[in-house]
């Protein structure tokens, strides 16, 4: 008999049965997708809209994403207790471009240093011997709920290397873009085109109401609701998720690690 203290794998959640009343279902969340390790799940979970939220981001069409891989995928047995285990996704594109989506609510002083660190790691991808033409691109991807320039607030911004004078850029493959989930309303005509501020509603959804609303819109959106509903089911999993929202509220990263360390001892 499998042990019910142990951490379900993901095809397991998604096989929790979904209730009758799905599709009213009314009231808060119990947890929205700027927790990152819902995020995580939700996106690792649902293929279809883990492309489509690229291709917002991206600015491509569907036909042109022909396979997203996860390099990072939770193994909630083993992956999710390491030490450095990090909820960020990490992608491949299309077998040639390293992407990286950071979910951040709290404001952390050193969050652009990190995400050059992590943007710059991305793009140092290649093996000894390699030749420095096959570089892979390098994307990181801030989905932030705190101000990140408050002086000049803006919805989605991207930035590349280039000249201080001439504004020539240095090089397309290096690339670090920012979604500001708090400024929907600074959203551009291209930003709405390419759905980016519906992408911003769903984050920051905390009812049913305002979820089954955008799932009226987009069937990848009523997917992950599924996915949303199933896996914060789950007390183990509701478990991890309060760690990671106590641990955003802690400026020492390791808390998300103690609480999870904690929370294991008292599950076995």
């Amino acid at each position: 008999m499998k042990n019910t203290n142990e951490m379900p794998t993901l095809a397991e959640l998604q096989l929790t049965p979904l209730p009758k009343e799905f599709n009213t279902l009314s009231g808060p969340l119990r947890y929205t997708m700027t927790n990152d390790a819902l995020f995580h799940i939700v996106f690792e979970a649902n293929p279809e809209a883990l492309k489509a939220f690229l291709c917002s981001l991206l600015h491509l069409i569907p036909e042109e994403i022909t396979s997203v891989e996860v390099t990072n995928p939770i193994r909630f047995g083993s992956s999710i207790y390491a030490k450095n285990f990090v909820l960020d996704l990490r992608l491949l594109l299309n077998n040639q471009t390293v992407i990286n989506l950071e979910m951040q609510v709290e404001k952390l002083s050193f969050w652009k240093e990190r995400s050059l660190g992590y943007l710059c790691r991305s793009f140092d991808n290649l093996n000894k011997g390699n030749d420095y033409l096959n570089t892979k691109p390098a994307v990181h991807v801030g989905i932030l709920d705190f101000e990140l320039f408050p002086e000049h607030p803006e919805f989605f911004s991207t930035y590349h290397l280039s000249n201080d004078i001439t504004h020539q850029k240095y090089s397309d493959n290096f690339r670090l873009s920012v979604l500001q989930l708090g400024h929907t309303e600074l959203a551009t005509e291209e930003d709405r085109f390419w759905q980016l501020d519906l992408w911003a509603q769903f984050f920051k959804a905390d009812t049913w109401e305002e979820i089954q609303m955008l799932a009226e819109k987009k069937p990848y959106i009523f997917n992950a609701a599924k996915t949303i509903y199933r896996v914060t089911e789950d007390e183990r999993v509701r478990q991890m998720c309060e760690a990671r929202e106590e641990g955003e509220k802690h400026s020492e990263p390791s808390s998300y690690y103690i609480r999870w360390s904690c929370n294991k001892q008292m599950m076995h």
